[in-house]
């Protein structure tokens, strides 16, 4: 009976030092595929190429002159198939009040304190003035690529986060990198610390982030949606290019505007160095002593020009570009905001043509 009774137990316990053994080669099994992880993860992070200052200057210059590009095949395309972009937009500035227009070509923003508004000169936002600025050939390169740019600043440049990412995940990594910066955890002593611990915790997150299955579908549905903003935004009646055309040319936007604009939000998103857009206000535009701190385009010849031959600066037609510092006096522009200008007033004879 006792013998029967040992025999059993042996086996019980063979049985168990078994599934032990197989329970301790899984553990291994896995323990290895962690370690493997792991250190992909921190070859990623630590391997990744992070911008410059100066790839951050020449590929936001890039975007806006494939913008710029964009539109001349834009206006091309209209002319070959007699279409005139001036007549249409004054047909629609005749069934539009004209603040609404502006508004909904991006050139002009509602504010209570009209001095510190985005967008349109308040001097010279009358009927005949716009005509007369509408009459000009250079105006389909201002009505384009200020519709395009607001909404790449809108949809893009609008956070230090990556393109791609879910509302509720962007909102929970802006509160851990906004508490990080605060500086009250005890490990920091200085707000510039716990700036560039949360910085480089952004960074090395975002940059293995940007590299997973999952984010990279999220991103081309996000890419998908911005498209169909952009186009929506160019197609309505009152920004006056029509459907066939638009049709035409849209898949080159996406290659050469769209895409380009996104990657480079993810290289910033993934840098331990911060940069913000600069999109002076209305006081600002009409401050003669910060002229110099604007590129000028000529409004007629569409030509850049000296402070010193610009008579008034009509609008922001491209922000600028900065590499924040820990104050915002330190602050240093990459790229200056572009401005359209007029170098001389327009005459009655203007208006009257």
């Amino acid at each position: 009976m006792l013998s029967h009774l040992d025999a059993s137990m042996n086996d019980e316990s063979d049985l168990a030092a078994n599934e032990i053994k197989a329970l301790r080669n899984q553990i291994q099994v896995l323990q290895r595929k962690v370690d493997r992880s792991a250190a992909k993860i921190m070859s990623l992070q630590g391997s990744f190429d992070q911008i410059t200052d100066g790839d951050v200057r020449k590929r936001f210059e890039d975007i806006f002159g494939a913008i710029q590009d964009w539109v001349g095949d834009i206006e091309l395309d209209l002319t070959r198939h007699s279409r005139n972009f001036q007549r249409d937009f004054n047909g629609a500035l005749r069934r539009t009040e004209l603040d609404e227009l502006l508004y909904k070509l991006n050139l002009f923003a509602y504010d209570e304190d009209e001095s510190d508004r985005l967008g349109w000169d308040i001097n010279i936002r009358d009927y005949s003035d716009v005509l007369w600025l509408s009459s000009q050939s250079t105006w389909i390169n201002v009505v384009l690529s200020r519709l395009i740019w607001h909404r790449l600043r809108h949809d893009i440049f609008y956070s230090a986060l990556p393109v791609g990412l879910n509302e509720g995940t962007e909102k929970g990594l802006e509160y851990i990198v906004n508490a990080m910066k605060e500086h009250d955890d005890g490990k920091t002593t200085t707000e510039t610390e716990a700036n560039h611990r949360a910085n480089k915790w952004r960074a090395e997150s975002m940059a293995t982030l940007v590299l997973t299955k999952q984010f990279i579908k999220d991103k081309e549905s996000r890419i998908e949606d911005l498209i169909d903003h952009v186009y929506h935004d160019l197609a309505s009646d009152w920004s006056l290019i029509d459907h066939e055309t638009l049709k035409r040319h849209i898949g080159s936007l996406e290659i050469n505007v769209l895409r380009p604009a996104v990657e480079l939000n993810h290289a910033i998103a993934c840098s331990s160095t911060e940069y913000c857009l600069d999109e002076p206000r209305l006081k600002q535009l009409q401050n003669r002593y910060r002229l110099g701190d604007f590129v000028l385009k000529d409004f007629v010849k569409w030509r850049n020009v000296k402070p010193s031959d610009t008579y008034s600066v009509i609008s922001c037609l491209f922000s600028g570009i900065d590499r924040k510092g820990t104050r915002k006096a330190d602050d240093l522009a990459l790229v200056k905001p572009t401005n359209e200008s007029k170098a001389t007033f327009p005459t009655e004879e203007s208006f009257e043509g």
